[in-house]
């Protein structure tokens, strides 16, 4: 990893716990909309259509809550981040391999419809093991902790989106 990315990650990474949720969550939503437009103007550039999948469509709103904002989270966390990443810093002290396998671990098994959902959630993969991996090094960073409120965030987010076009706020 570049040496000026690695400071700007360490310096981030000692800010006090809730801004450092806060500004993890800011930094990986600014960087998750600035994709979503790169990839909708380029399909459109090109004249291909936008995936249009509702995988979503048959389940309810509370199960989806409870399963992709208080579950997925704290399991995800775990498989994506906090054992890969742990293995990975017995492996060795750098941390762009690491960090970049498990997005990419995490990217591969969250998005099969389609590569531009892939690219989404690899970028938002890589922020959440950056996170980690930099918060670990932290006493007392809680870098679990940490990683499981920012994707408890995004995947709020994600269903408030679900409720407001299913309860006809905003057009689907």
């Amino acid at each position: 990893m570049p040496a000026r990315i690695d400071t700007l990650c360490r310096r981030w990474a000692a800010l006090p716990f809730w801004y450092f949720v806060v500004t993890v969550y800011g930094g990986s939503l600014l960087i998750k909309i600035v994709v979503m437009l790169l990839i909708s103007e380029s399909a459109r550039a090109v004249g291909a259509p936008l995936p249009d999948v509702d995988v979503l469509a048959p389940v309810g709103l509370t199960a989806i809550f409870i399963s992709s904002v208080l579950v997925a989270p704290v399991l995800e966390t775990a498989v994506y981040q906090a054992i890969p990443l742990w293995l990975g810093r017995r492996l060795t002290a750098k941390p762009f391999w690491p960090i970049a396998i498990c997005a990419g671990v995490f990217a591969s098994l969250h998005y099969q419809q389609a590569a531009s959902g892939m690219l989404h959630a690899f970028v938002v993969g890589l922020m959440f093991c950056a996170a980690y991996w930099y918060r670990a090094e932290q006493p007392d960073g809680q870098p679990y902790l940490a990683v499981v409120l920012v994707h408890m965030l995004h995947n709020l987010l994600a269903w408030g989106t679900e409720w407001a076009q299913r309860s006809g706020l905003v057009p689907t």
